[in-house]
């Protein structure tokens, strides 16, 4: 359900409660002569101005500022997917200056050619990983993975998911692995962890959410067939960072194989007759062929060798 969505009358209920608060609010500010505003920012500032802007934060606390911050600083244009990478090598460049060389180029001989197409992926835990050290313990190490789409708007930016599981929901965690539609791998919950994202299958499974709505049926309520949620399908971008981080945990997760009818499902497989998620227009053929492309790869001594490494960072296994 997207995060915007609220039935009417409650917003016109909050409504007048947030300004008859806000009254409320003023006219203390006029009765005992506050001005908040003059006195954090050290010079005179309109005294109908000052008592206004003290009284709604009388009323409605410091809310109103922490909405208006937020939005400021994460509020981003609609990601738009990145253009072929044919069409981008089309496009005209500036060319280099070319500069002779004074003493003889060395070049060095390639010993090993690296076709294991390793990408780095960043982890350090998720979000607040500090929060769930003594919470949402793990008995066993997964042997499930589960995705889902976040059924939300697309142009919604990273902090928007966090909100909807930490604030709105009050949870302590939501998913263990946000994809974003530029291709940005978000780690949320610790993989160590059990997150929140199938009822009934978190204690031993992983779940990885690409951000977007790709449900398309017209007769579905919170449906993208009109495309007011933003894109209609994972971008391919999207699609290739969410296929490298479940063959990352492959190798990871001894207990999970590259197996797509059973240790990796779509959310409606997992928890069948509960949920259309990830959406009627996810590309399911397509997510499977780029996860077991990377499995194979993967198997080059190179990218072993970057998985090695991986599995030395903390927050990853439940025993470690």
């Amino acid at each position: 359900i997207p995060a915007s969505s609220k039935p009417l009358g409650e917003a016109q209920t909050a409504l007048v409660l947030a300004l008859l608060a806000a009254g409320f609010g003023i006219i203390l500010a006029q009765l005992f002569n506050l001005r908040l505003i003059s006195l954090f920012l050290n010079h005179p500032v309109p005294i109908w101005a000052d008592i206004t802007l003290t009284g709604i934060v009388i009323g409605g606390g410091s809310q109103p500022i922490h909405v208006l911050l937020r939005f400021l600083t994460t509020r981003k244009m609609p990601v738009t997917e990145p253009a072929p990478t044919a069409q981008r090598e089309a496009e005209p460049s500036k060319p280099e200056p070319v500069i002779a060389p004074t003493q003889p180029v060395v070049t060095q001989a390639v010993t090993q050619k690296d076709d294991s197409h390793w990408q780095p992926i960043v982890y350090n835990g998720g979000v607040k990983p500090e929060s769930l050290e003594q919470y949402h313990l793990r008995s066993h190490e997964p042997n499930l993975i589960v995705y889902h789409h976040t059924a939300m708007s697309s142009s919604i930016p990273f902090q928007g998911i966090v909100d909807e599981f930490l604030v709105n929901k009050g949870w302590l965690t939501g998913y263990n692995c946000v994809i974003m539609p530029d291709g940005t791998i978000k780690p949320f919950c610790r993989w160590d962890r059990y997150a929140n994202h199938a009822k009934g299958l978190n204690q031993r499974s992983l779940g990885i959410a690409f951000h977007g709505n790709f449900h398309t049926l017209a007769n579905d309520r919170y449906s993208n067939h009109d495309g007011r949620f933003g894109f209609q399908k994972p971008t391919a971008v999207q699609l290739d960072a969410g296929a490298r981080v479940v063959a990352l945990w492959v190798y990871l997760y001894p207990d999970i194989q590259a197996d797509f009818n059973i240790d990796i499902l779509p959310h409606k497989t997992a928890m069948p007759g509960h949920t259309v998620c990830p959406g009627s227009n996810f590309p399911h053929e397509e997510f499977e062929n780029k996860v077991k492309f990377y499995v194979r790869k993967w198997e080059h001594p190179l990218a072993q060798e970057q998985i090695a490494l991986f599995k030395q960072k903390p927050y990853i296994y439940a025993n470690a």
